[in-house]
């Protein structure tokens, strides 16, 4: 997760750059892709590995130089894999453009001291090369590559097919408000920014007001069946619309809490779990 963040925050200083990140795709096997780049000229892949420590490549794995431990059975066979599904998704919806792949090392204490013998596999960065980068990576095609985004996340499935299904009602006609964990029971009274504990009107439990709203967004969740927007997670919880402060506040929760994929306006979120 600390590489994640640390290329996630080199992508955001590049000038309007446009990126999917722990996206995934599949129908009975999955692969998750760590960020996906948009370019005028071609998609990237980037699969990010923040190892510490002096490494070989010693028959198609990274070995640790002083342990002799295998940390990883020839990473481009993921990348590899990651590429071809990610070409046959666009060949799907219609899209032609060269896809690109590359594994970069994020730690700044990694060293690969047969270089030549792992690049001769694909493009391998290292934390000191990342500025390469940047004319690589330039922005443009806005429209084109927000279409084609937009495309793969309707295409992605960080939920479809891998939980046992359940029969749902429909979403809409579900009640919105804050339940209760004790009792079970509807609040309407919209969560208060600044309030810390919640009592319960109707058992008069007490609990932190955070753990109550994280608690209604797994409901969400379960009770949706897939991915959902920070403005249903607001509609869910009878956030006020347009109060700033409670959208930042369940943003914050969805963010620490729970799984994303998209961006901005598209971001969409998810918990892997089972739904019984």
């Amino acid at each position: 997760m600390e590489g994640e963040r640390f290329f996630d925050n080199f992508l955001q200083l590049l000038p309007d750059c446009q990126y999917l990140k722990r996206i995934e795709f599949g129908e009975f096997s999955f692969v998750e892709f760590d960020f996906i780049v948009f370019t005028c000229e071609a998609l990237y892949i980037f699969e990010i590995k923040h190892y510490r420590g002096p490494y070989l490549l010693e028959e198609g794995s990274l070995v640790h130089q002083y342990n002799k431990k295998i940390i990883h059975k020839n990473p481009f066979n993921q990348l590899n894999r990651a590429q071809l599904l990610l070409q046959s998704t666009l060949q799907e919806i219609g899209v032609d453009i060269p896809v690109i792949s590359a594994l970069v090392f994020t730690h700044p204490e990694f060293t690969l001291l047969n270089p030549l013998a792992l690049k001769k596999q694909g493009t391998v960065l290292l934390r000191s090369e990342l500025n390469q980068l940047k004319q690589k990576l330039k922005a443009g095609c806005f429209k084109r590559n927000s279409h084609i985004m937009n495309k793969l996340l309707r295409k992605s499935s960080p939920c479809k097919n891998k939980y046992i299904k359940v029969e749902r009602l429909p979403f809409d006609t579900m009640k919105s408000g804050l339940r209760c964990p004790k009792c079970q029971k509807l609040t309407f009274a919209p969560p208060l920014a600044r309030k810390r504990l919640w009592q319960c009107p109707h058992c008069k439990h007490e609990l932190k007001q955070v753990d109550l709203i994280h608690h209604n967004l797994i409901e969400l969740f379960i009770c949706k069946g897939e991915p959902f927007s920070l403005s249903e997670a607001m509609k869910w919880c009878n956030c006020e619309k347009g109060n700033n402060n409670q959208h930042k506040m369940l943003y914050r929760i969805l963010m620490t809490t729970f799984k994303h994929v998209g961006i901005t306006k598209d971001r969409r979120y998810y918990l892997e779990m089972e739904l019984w």
